[in-house]
């Protein structure tokens, strides 16, 4: 991918039950990209890869949405598969929906500090469950949120919110003056 020649960790998420496909953050921007269609019919190596200019996307290549800061990571939903979380530098978290321009909900749960993690968790009893991790500064500060609306129940909408029902302040015993746990 070009365009973004600042990068410098790219991130990446399989789809959960599509392994076709893969999302990719590069630098601010959030890529889908359909393994079966990117580059077919051409030949490409290490010596020679595919290269996708940012500003003029190949088939089977599609932006899903960008941060105003690099990413930090990507998980996507196990059981609600049109879901996506990313986090970023510039202090947020998104969720973005499939297909959808604009992302579903916009969280800062740091403080307006850098997101470190953004991930997806369920439970193998309750798969409609939906719990969301964010790591704040340097992952010290971990919050659990659940979605707002039918007691933490994630449901199919166009529109959601989601609230935090845990912080985790996460302290080294080695550090001077470090409070017990």
């Amino acid at each position: 991918i070009l365009g973004e020649e600042d990068t410098k960790h790219p991130r990446v998420c399989w789809h959960c039950h599509k392994q076709e496909i893969l999302v990719v953050s590069i630098g601010k921007h959030v890529l889908r990209i359909d393994t079966t269609k990117v580059g077919r019919g051409e030949v490409f190596s290490a010596e020679a890869p595919l290269q996708c200019p940012l500003d003029k996307l190949i088939d089977g290549v599609q932006i899903v949405g960008k941060h105003d800061g690099e990413v930090t990571d990507l998980s996507m939903c196990q059981w609600m598969t049109t879901r996506l979380v990313s986090s970023s530098v510039d202090g947020t978290v998104k969720i973005w929906q499939d297909r959808k321009a604009q992302p579903l909900v916009v969280l800062r749960p740091h403080d307006g500090h850098p997101v470190n993690s953004a991930t997806f968790v369920t439970s193998p009893e309750r798969p409609d469950h939906i719990i969301l991790i964010t790591g704040g500064p340097l992952n010290r500060e971990m919050k659990i949120w659940v979605s707002a609306g039918e007691e933490g129940w994630l449901l199919p909408a166009d529109t959601e919110s989601w609230r935090c029902t845990q912080t985790l302040d996460l302290k080294s015993s080695s550090e001077p003056r470090a409070e017990k746990a």
